[in-house]
């Protein structure tokens, strides 16, 4: 059994959705993001077109990655304002917050990318981020393992929202 004591100020929340923000971002950003990007080369018709031409493998992905950037982007902006509207605290400065969730989405676009490169078909990219994601829910919210948590994204994307926002 591991015990980690950690001070938190007595906050006045209003709503359960500030308790609960750090967790709940964490997840949507990360799994929505390595979620749509395992199906970014796998299911990509014209893609497999363009790896037949003088093209390297190091830009499609890089290609991919960013395109999914952008999506990223827009994802945590809408995200942080619907925050900002139900008046969460954000005590912390908006960009500090923007670069923490996009950090977070980028460690899944990267992840699924991955999965998506390695996979043979669409459902065996799903089942590589099901099983990624599982395990990494299961590892961060149950067994805490501390010598594991320092890697994960979800873990770091919690403990930097709890740090800049709150």
């Amino acid at each position: 059994v591991f015990y980690f004591p950690e001070f938190r100020p007595d906050m006045d929340f209003d709503n359960l959705i500030g308790i609960s923000a750090p967790m709940m971002l964490s997840i949507i950003f990360f799994g929505t993001m390595c979620l749509v990007a395992t199906q970014s080369i796998v299911g990509d018709l014209p893609l497999k077109i363009l790896l037949t031409k003088p093209v390297y493998r190091f830009e499609v992905v890089v290609g991919k990655i960013s395109a999914y950037s952008i999506l990223a982007v827009f994802q945590v902006m809408i995200s942080l304002l619907l925050i900002k509207s139900f008046n969460i605290p954000m005590y912390g400065l908006f960009i500090d917050l923007f670069m923490v969730c996009f950090l977070c989405c980028l460690s899944g676009i990267t992840m699924g990318v991955l999965f998506s490169s390695i996979a043979n078909s669409r459902l065996a990219a799903a089942q590589f981020f099901l099983f990624g994601f599982m395990i990494m829910m299961i590892i961060t919210m149950l067994v805490r393992y501390p010598f594991v948590l320092p890697f994960l994204p979800l873990e770091q994307m919690q403990a930097a929202y709890i740090n800049l926002a709150y």
